[in-house]
């Protein structure tokens, strides 16, 4: 009896940790590298020695075993590529790093409670970071743009995939006088704030569709309107946008020579690719004759991204995660609950974003990627949790 007491003592105190070093890493995301890691290293390490000891049984899901498939299949491209050590001390790590995330969030936290305040760090670590660009461009007036989070684009991506959370939860919510309710409010406002500051046009069009899509869905025809005017009053009005939006045509030329890039590499490394992460190493723009631009980082699309450096087997294997991930929201689109229904409407929203954002852009950068993951696993829980 006594060893049994002291089993679940252990056992309790092991879940516990997890979840702390898991909401550690999801506050550290937008703003701490080596904390970031630590806290995923660590929260990792407790999960798999739980369940280790005390033989937990995950009944894997198809979009789980997609993950798994796509995560292998990245560690093959990496062995197998010409720059491999490179290629798996980043790339792979990257890829293991968001889909390991997932899984510790779906299967570690597992309760309304613990959602909700996953969420909420969620929320308060964008503030932060929020607050934090906001001080780097009024240092550095010169600065084109807000970029705390990488380069512009991978700062505007996480800041687009955090809008469909806050918006979900906006529009699926009536207005509440709460704290948690206003808080949400105000790192929407001040989210919204920070993109426009970010300048990046598929981000800002992206956002906007999401915007009118949500409140047509929840028939807020009242909030649509006024949101199609202000839409309408931005574009016009915020000066550095519109000559962001005059340089479409050249910023056009540069993508299509960097999706020929992309093709040409395909066509030599049609199944494995060159490798995770690789595209932007020097000696790939000498043999596919890559632009050198700055933007010439990655594919610019996440398509063709996947394909040249995962072979069109791992772009085949993501295609079967989207094609499962569509099947999950389609299964659940009607159910209704306080937690399942905004993070349904943040899974739809950064399904969206994939799409209309992956055309120009890679999208799914290590921070990016790791937020993607995370509301998918607390969405993914909350299913389970709102069913018992």
């Amino acid at each position: 009896m006594a060893e049994e007491k002291k089993s679940g003592v252990i056992a309790e105190l092991l879940e516990k940790t997890t979840y702390v070093f898991i909401l550690l890493t999801l506050f550290s995301l937008p703003l701490f590298e080596a904390p970031k890691n630590i806290a995923f290293v660590s929260a990792l390490f407790l999960f798999f020695i739980g369940s280790v000891l005390y033989r937990k049984k995950f009944p894997l899901a198809g979009i789980d075993k997609a993950l798994l498939l796509f995560l292998f299949l990245t560690l093959v491209s990496a062995i197998f590529s010409p720059y491999r050590d490179y290629a798996l001390k980043k790339g792979a790590w990257d890829t293991f790093r968001f889909v390991m995330l997932f899984f510790l969030v779906k299967y570690s936290i597992d309760t309304k409670a613990k959602i909700k305040f996953a969420i909420l760090i969620i929320i308060i670590s964008m503030m932060i970071g929020d607050l934090i660009g906001i001080k780097h461009y009024l240092e550095a007036p010169s600065l084109e743009s807000i970029n705390f989070i990488g380069y512009r684009t991978s700062t505007a991506t996480y800041l687009a995939l955090f809008l469909s959370l806050t918006f979900g939860i906006l529009l699926t919510n009536k207005p509440k006088k709460n704290p948690f309710f206003f808080l949400v409010v105000a790192a929407t406002i001040l989210t919204l704030g920070v993109l426009s500051l970010s300048l990046t046009r598929a981000t800002l069009f992206s956002v906007s569709v999401i915007f009118l899509i949500f409140c047509a869905l929840r028939r807020h025809f009242k909030i649509l309107a006024l949101g199609c005017l202000l839409i309408i009053l931005f574009l016009f009005l915020f000066v550095p946008l519109k000559e962001r939006i005059k340089m479409l045509k050249p910023d056009f030329y540069v993508r299509c020579a960097i999706w020929q890039g992309a093709l040409k590499i395909i066509k030599d490394r049609p199944f494995l690719g060159i490798g995770p992460k690789t595209y932007s190493l020097k000696e790939n723009r000498v043999k596919y004759n890559l632009p050198r631009d700055i933007r010439s980082s990655d594919a610019h699309n996440v398509f063709l991204n996947i394909a040249s450096e995962r072979g069109l087997i791992g772009l085949f294997s993501f295609l079967i995660f989207l094609g499962l991930y569509l099947h999950l929201l389609s299964k659940t689109r009607n159910r209704e609950g306080e937690i399942i229904t905004p993070l349904w409407y943040a899974c739809l929203g950064n399904f969206i974003h994939l799409f209309v954002i992956g055309i120009g852009y890679s999208m799914l950068s290590t921070e990016s990627a790791m937020l993607f993951m995370a509301i998918l696993g607390l969405f993914s829980s909350s299913i389970k949790v709102e069913r018992v």
